[in-house]
């Protein structure tokens, strides 16, 4: 492990014409219909959808997973209305909110986003702890020698303080977040144990 690099925030989002205006209005939806709310994935086991089982899990509903080839292919169908909703960073919807064709309904980190304030958490719509993020971190072969791990990191954390290098990223919807190596680490054995729960409560088959 060498250090986290960045940290951003996923929102789920409907196409402009669904009746939904919330979380909470998807919830009462899918407890009340009878054919499930569709929502479109980059793939099976993304984190998307898994963030969206483990919504399921808490509201005792079920959605019905429809797993694309990428986020562009899930948002298509989205404008399409052949789904009922997606969840994917803020930023690759923005462009599809601001000409009114997508609404976002909330975001999945425990507080709201910098750069979408109006928008709610999913914990604000009565799922208190939901905190779900986008994350990426830099790893490298076992066995590296201690003294080139302390370096790259050392290295990695000036290059993130950088303030073109954070007025970048912030552009792109991501947050800088260097970290030590432990605390990877410990990030890493957190995700996979919390996934792992919802993996084996949502039955989905390993692959």
């Amino acid at each position: 492990m060498i250090s986290q690099i960045t940290e951003f925030p996923l929102v789920l989002a409907t196409h402009s014409d669904h009746s939904a205006r919330s979380v909470s209005d998807l919830v009462n939806t899918a407890r009340t219909t009878s054919t499930p709310l569709l929502y479109g994935t980059p793939g099976l086991g993304s984190v998307q959808h898994l963030l969206v089982e483990q919504l399921a899990q808490q509201a005792k509903v079920h959605f019905q997973h429809v797993p694309y080839r990428g986020g562009a292919q899930a948002l298509t169908e989205l404008l399409g209305r052949r789904i009922d909703f997606m969840v994917d960073p803020a930023i690759i919807l923005l462009e599809h909110v601001r000409s009114g064709k997508v609404r976002i309904l909330a975001v999945t980190t425990a507080t709201r986003s910098g750069e979408l304030p109006n928008i709610p958490t999913v914990a604000e719509a009565g799922f208190p702890g939901f905190d779900v993020s986008g994350w990426m971190g830099l790893v490298a072969p076992a066995g590296l020698p201690d003294s080139i791990v302390a370096r790259l990191n050392s290295e990695l954390s000036g290059l993130l303080a950088e303030p073109t290098v954070i007025e970048r990223f912030r552009a792109l919807g991501n947050e800088p977040q260097p970290s030590s190596p432990d605390k990877l680490k410990v990030r890493i054995n957190d995700e996979i144990a919390k996934w792992n729960a919802v993996i084996d409560a949502a039955k989905i088959a390993r692959i």
